[in-house]
């Protein structure tokens, strides 16, 4: 019975990525896998394009983007712990609990969200990881942000 404690005491605790390919009729075959440690309260998220792929450890805080555009490349930049962007959200005073976590249509922003607040930080090179917008919204208007749609494009 020691076994099995041994293997459920810490479900929850990590995040598994598992790069999987399709292995013609015999469905999928397992290329790699990452165990990402201490990751129990995490959001993932690729971009819409695929350029991009986001973590945001609730945990921690840590928040970081990789890039996607090769997706083997983006399992090795992870596992060694290579980001184009990280960073340590510190809004709030540390207790930011973010739900969401949204890429821009266009990929020159991502954002993440909590119950109440919204966080844009920018993915263009010259200003990768700058926090663009900081919302906060009116707890006497409204009591909770549902969902988001963020489009650069929009600006012009």
């Amino acid at each position: 019975m020691e076994a099995f404690n041994e293997i459920f005491s810490n479900t929850g605790e990590s995040l598994i990525l598992n790069l999987m390919k399709v292995n013609g009729r015999n469905g999928l075959e397992k290329i790699k896998e990452i165990v990402i440690q201490n990751s129990k309260n995490s959001i993932i998220q690729f971009s819409r394009s695929g350029k991009y792929f986001g973590l945001f450890i609730n945990d921690n805080k840590n928040f970081e983007v990789y890039d996607a555009t090769d997706i083997d490349r983006c399992f090795k930049d992870i596992d060694q712990g290579k980001p184009v962007m990280k960073l340590e959200v510190q809004e709030n005073d540390g207790t930011f609990e973010a739900s969401s976590l949204i890429f821009d249509k266009s990929d020159k922003y991502v954002l993440l969200a909590s119950k109440e607040q919204i966080l844009i930080y920018s993915l263009m090179p010259e200003s990768i990881g700058q926090i663009v917008k900081n919302y906060t919204i009116d707890p006497e208007k409204y009591s909770v942000i549902h969902d988001i749609i963020l489009d650069s494009d929009l600006d012009r």
